[in-house]
């Protein structure tokens, strides 16, 4: 996955991931594993697939589904029951066997490389529906519901942190990564909103920049005044308050900031 923090995890017609059941993303899941299952084999044969990469799609697929089946089925056991009673201690036992295959599954995958393939699961289907959609080989409402299902999964691993490892390999840069994502979406509600991402823009160091006002795209998350002794300046021409808490610019597709150096970083002591 690029580490970007603009990834768009949510399409403008999606509807609110956390609205969406459990068994909805289930049946979506299910869906892709047969596909995979039924096409991959071909592609293979065809050489248009390597084998270890459509060994590792239908992997992903099952992983995801059997882990989603564990809130179906919580959702199933609560379903009929009044608020306030427990199931019997009976009832517990499909979901702790769930339970232990999903835990399975994910201990032998990598969180980042799930995320990575959801993302580019996601960006295809961005691409290839409104074709699809366009030559009528699905319909509109299908392709949607579709899509919004898959990044609701995706939202569930990535934004919410689910399933986060503290033994991933390159931990430190997906925890950036992530920070980096969560400084401009903001999940309060149901759905989840970006905060505007910032225009292209020339500027020659930070003066010019220093003189707008919150809510401005360009303007610093941390302006110069509030720092006691001044703003450390980084490498990029930007000052610190222009980077996240992720240490990455607002600018840095432009200034290309490689994030800001520690010695550039006021500790949070100096605020007090």
């Amino acid at each position: 996955m690029t580490r970007d923090p603009y990834f768009p995890c949510l399409s403008p017609e999606s509807a609110a991931p956390r609205n969406l059941p459990a068994a909805a993303l289930l049946e979506e899941l299910e869906r892709e594993l047969q596909q995979r299952r039924a096409y991959y084999p071909g592609r293979v044969e065809k050489g248009i697939m390597d084998r270890e990469a459509a060994e590792q799609g239908i992997d992903l697929m099952q992983l995801l589904a059997e882990d989603v089946r564990v809130d179906v089925i919580l959702d199933t056991m609560f379903a009929d029951i009044p608020d306030g009673v427990t199931p019997p201690v009976e009832a517990w036992a499909p979901l702790q066997r769930q339970q232990e295959v999903a835990a399975a599954l994910v201990k032998a995958t990598n969180w980042a490389d799930i995320i990575a393939r959801l993302q580019q699961e996601i960006t295809q289907r961005r691409h290839y529906y409104p074709i699809w959609v366009t030559k009528k080989t699905i319909d509109q409402a299908t392709a949607r519901a579709q899509l919004e299902r898959i990044e609701a999964v995706h939202y569930r691993w990535w934004v919410l942190g689910h399933h986060f490892r503290a033994d991933i390999a390159d931990r430190d840069a997906w925890r950036s990564a992530w920070r980096d994502h969560a400084s401009r979406f903001d999940p309060s509600s149901d759905r989840g909103a970006y905060r505007p991402v910032p225009r292209t823009v020339q500027y020659c160091g930070t003066a010019q920049f220093d003189h707008l006002e919150p809510g401005d795209p360009r303007a610093p998350w941390i302006r110069a005044e509030h720092y006691p002794a001044g703003p450390k300046l980084c490498p990029c021409g930007h000052h610190e308050g222009y980077h996240s808490s992720g240490h990455t610019c607002l600018f840095f597709r432009d200034c290309k900031c490689a994030g800001l150096p520690a010695d550039s970083y006021t500790p949070r002591e100096a605020f007090r």
